[in-house]
């Protein structure tokens, strides 16, 4: 990976003859064996980039040494630790190198640990730090491509024209969403350096109206976070300060709102522990929803379509910019909805419904088995391995053998009326639901694994993209009809399935999202896991 970053469209080796500078040729040595290996990575490009120079150090200016420590250190702006470019050892190299009896194996020592640096630091914030495949076996996102002139002579001509600092500024994704997630960590670190705030302790729930010791403990949370101002203290001066007043409901509902908790105004159990979250989880959720930003953003160009897992949402981009939203329903926790990146290439109109095997044995067959009139209450017929329809009758449901189910179309199936196809090794798709009603829910972790849509016509006509033969009111009449039907797009539009737990919100504030799939943890600790400089 990192030889695809710094290494692409170098000249053939070697560039310059045996370097009389001793510190240059102990480089030399170190490096020659790398620079001819056909092996890839880190180590490779270090040697590239010393190669393109003759061997020579290159970090014998003072000026371009200060602009590399002051751009480790802000690594941490960007939730990484600048221990991983080891900042601590370079400062105390830097030191001894002030020594006029330091030797040119020093000088090589520390130059080559400052390269190392900078190459690695440079790779973190362009890729991330961590490998997303080697967590998610579903992961087939593409990795960050390099642009013309981001390779290793690009950081070779930023230390030749002082430009580290501008260096490392284009490394980042270039997004706004990202500059956001860095300013609300900024922002969250800023409240943990206060202090950040108590527990509020658990008692019964706490309702409007109601006096409670508690209130002023909450009010104190909800002022922290920037749901109440100061001034409402005094406001509620006039009453006990144990009175659960109105502008402190306004401001529970709104933290509610932007939690995805049910907005009641109500000190309950979930709202209750959601308040209580300590700062420094909440940083590390933003560090982790860091590190899927520079996994991910780089895709958000030009048409495509965006699931937004743990959002519960699904939004259509032109050239970037939403123009469509709406709610969905995702995989349960132990059915979970993988992240992935494929193509919509067709839909279906009154799609039946071939119910999948483990949806078969786990959820079917034990209700066929405690009520017989199930198959024909939900429309589902039997069908044997040549699509021949049986009797329910002549089916041993203790031991079933050699049957397929599949549910009639129509407005009673699971699918509902319409299906939005891409090609994946999961049995996933887009899809109606006659479920109607899980929208209204905050939570919406409720199907198989599949992706309800609460309105799939509109997202139907604008992936159809045919204003003529495929406008919203021919698709309502060929759903009309009842006829199963097969509408290929005219050109596939790009699915992603992406998973984050961070909503930056329209109005400034940041919303946590539960973490349905858990799957912070293991991208959290592989950002904290140390890394070991050569």
């Amino acid at each position: 990976m990192l030889l695809l970053l710094f290494g692409a469209g170098l000249p053939a080796w070697p560039l310059a003859a045996q370097p009389a500078d001793p510190a240059a040729a102990l480089i030399r040595e170190q490096l020659q064996p790398t620079l001819d290996a056909p092996t890839a990575g880190l180590g490779k490009a270090r040697a590239q980039f010393y190669a393109l120079g003759g061997f020579a150090p290159a970090w014998t200016r003072a000026t371009d040494v200060d602009s590399l420590l002051v751009a480790l250190r802000g690594m941490s702006a960007d939730g990484l630790d600048p221990a991983d470019y080891a900042l601590d050892e370079l400062l105390r190299q830097r030191a001894a190198l002030a020594d006029s009896r330091a030797t040119a194996m020093q000088r090589a020592r520390f130059d080559l640990l400052a390269t190392d640096a900078c190459l690695t630091a440079l790779a973190h914030l362009y890729r991330g730090k961590v490998d997303p495949a080697s967590l998610d076996t579903h992961w087939n996102f593409d990795a960050r491509q390099p642009a013309p002139g981001q390779g290793v002579q690009s950081v070779r001509d930023a230390l030749a024209q002082g430009q580290l600092a501008e260096l490392f500024a284009r490394a980042r994704p270039q997004n706004p969403l990202y500059d956001e997630l860095r300013a609300a960590l900024a922002r969250w670190r800023g409240v943990a350096a206060q202090g950040g705030w108590a527990s509020i302790p658990v008692g019964p729930t706490l309702k409007p109206g109601m006096r409670d010791a508690r209130v002023p403990a909450l009010r104190q949370r909800l002022r922290v976070a920037g749901y109440l101002p100061p001034a409402v203290d005094a406001a509620a001066g006039a009453g006990s300060p144990e009175d659960y007043d109105a502008a402190t409901e306004q401001a529970l509902r709104q933290f509610q709102s932007v939690q995805y908790l049910t907005v009641d105004g109500q000190l309950g159990p979930a709202t209750l522990a959601a308040l209580n979250v300590p700062v420094a989880a909440r940083i590390d959720q933003l560090r982790v929803n860091l590190e899927r930003a520079r996994w991910l953003l780089h895709q958000l160009h030009g048409d495509f379509m965006m699931v937004d897992i743990a959002g519960y949402r699904v939004a259509y981009y032109r050239d970037g910019k939403p123009v469509w939203r709406s709610r969905v329903q995702v995989g349960k926790p132990y059915r979970s909805t993988p992240a992935f990146k494929s193509q919509v290439t067709y839909l279906t109109l009154n799609p039946t419904w071939t119910v999948p095997p483990t949806i078969l044995k786990n959820d079917v067959l034990p209700k066929v088995r405690r009520n017989r009139g199930y198959l024909a209450a939900n429309h589902i017929r039997v069908l044997d391995g040549q699509g021949r329809e049986r009797s329910p009758a002549s089916v041993d449901w203790a031991n079933p053998r050699g049957i397929v189910l599949r549910q009639d179309a129509g407005p009673h199936n699971s699918l509902g009326r319409l299906v939005i196809r891409f090609p994946n090794d999961y049995a996933v798709y887009l899809h109606d639901t006659p479920h109607q009603e899980l929208f209204a829910n905050p939570q919406r972790a409720t199907s198989s694994g599949c992706i309800r849509v609460e309105r799939p016509r509109e997202l139907a006509e604008l992936l159809l993209d045919d204003p003529v033969r495929w406008n919203r009111a021919a698709i309502d009449s060929a759903i009309d009809t009842g006829k199963t039907q097969n509408v290929t797009l005219a050109r596939p539009v790009t699915l992603l399935l992406a998973y984050w737990t961070v909503d930056l919100r329209e109005d400034g504030r940041i919303g946590f999202r539960p973490d349905i799939y858990q799957r912070d943890a293991p991208v959290l600790a592989a950002l904290d896991r140390p890394r070991v400089s050569p």
